[in-house]
């Protein structure tokens, strides 16, 4: 693929371009090729501390179940997954080179994201499904030297329905209508090293609306219809196993992200709304949700995700042309 990336460069003419390579890996069945699985094979991986049976038995409701939960903790998976990792720096590293190589490197927006993360058995989870930060926290590496300074760092909380507008806004383009995301541009192009947080992001379990969750990157608080409410200090608690929502140092906390998380979901048309589910907005709540995947093994979740999936999408579609 990189191969291909790099000559379709070599064909281009003077005009400005925009090439996207969408990487596959890292992902499951989490296989990869020499050289990279030799130079992992033999180093030592533990199991998570977060699989103690006593944390095991304490994970919130969103935390447990579903095709993502670990049958066994399996070290090779983890080896492969970092040797797919190397990989793709390498070859990432081979298309940042060749627009150094073609004096390309200062008027080029190079940008290395991903669409999730993977828990890799923390709390014996694999893959994403979940609002943990292994699952939703992926990076948003930005290379462009003629606008941004060298090693900055961003704390605040970006979505990644915020990656459009910030791009084409480092392009100049900041009439973009009607938009869910936010144009960031401005915080990559200023001259401050570290930006701090101060944006709280909103994160659905859409189509499947089982958890919604908000976040500013120093705290988050999960709403679920699986589990009472859980607050997270994730500076504090970066394992995330435990739930500060009835601490009373915490309350002022708790209001303030869970009042802008009620109207997140309103102004974004949280589909949980739309399917009544029984959320729980307080410690006091009783859970009655059921989930639908209950006792089905991964292929049957597996198939009713993809018919779940496939009517969301019609809906989307109708909702859509009834707009426009």
């Amino acid at each position: 693929m990189t191969n291909k990336v790099i000559e379709l460069l070599e064909e281009r003419d003077n005009r400005p371009f925009c090439m996207m390579l969408s990487i596959p890996d890292p992902h499951s069945p989490d296989l990869c090729k020499e050289p990279y699985i030799s130079q992992y094979a033999k180093i030592e991986i533990t199991n998570p501390s977060t699989n103690t049976e006593e944390l095991l038995n304490a994970r919130p409701g969103w935390g447990i179940g579903g095709k993502a939960q670990a049958e066994k903790f399996v070290p090779k998976n983890i080896r492969n997954y970092f040797a797919m990792v190397k990989c793709i720096d390498d070859n990432v590293g081979k298309i940042l080179k060749y627009l150094d190589d073609n004096s390309l490197t200062d008027n080029t927006i190079a940008v290395f994201t991903s669409d999730h993360g993977d828990m890799l058995y923390n709390h014996m989870r694999v893959d994403k499904g979940c609002p943990y930060d292994d699952a939703i926290r992926v990076p948003f590496i930005v290379r462009y030297p003629s606008r941004i300074m060298s090693g900055k760092v961003i704390k605040r909380a970006l979505n990644t329905t915020d990656f459009p507008p910030t791009i084409l806004g480092l392009m100049g383009f900041n009439e973009l209508g009607e938009v869910h995301g936010e144009d960031e541009s401005c915080i990559l192009k200023d001259t401050v090293s570290v930006v701090e947080i101060g944006r709280m992001v909103y994160i659905t379990d859409s189509p499947f609306s089982e958890w919604t969750a908000i976040t500013d990157g120093k705290y988050k608080l999960v709403l679920s219809c699986k589990d009472k409410p859980w607050l997270l200090d994730i500076e504090k608690d970066p394992l995330e196993i435990q739930n500060y929502y009835d601490a009373p140092e915490y309350s002022d906390i708790r209001k303030r992200f869970q009042d802008e998380l009620i109207l997140k979901m309103k102004k974004y048309d949280e589909p949980a709304l739309k399917l009544d589910r029984p959320f729980l907005y307080s410690s006091d709540d009783d859970i009655t949700y059921k989930s639908p995947y209950y006792g089905m093994n991964r292929k049957q979740i597996s198939e009713v995700e993809k018919g779940t999936l496939e009517k969301y999408i019609i809906e989307m579609h109708r909702d859509y042309y009834r707009k426009y």
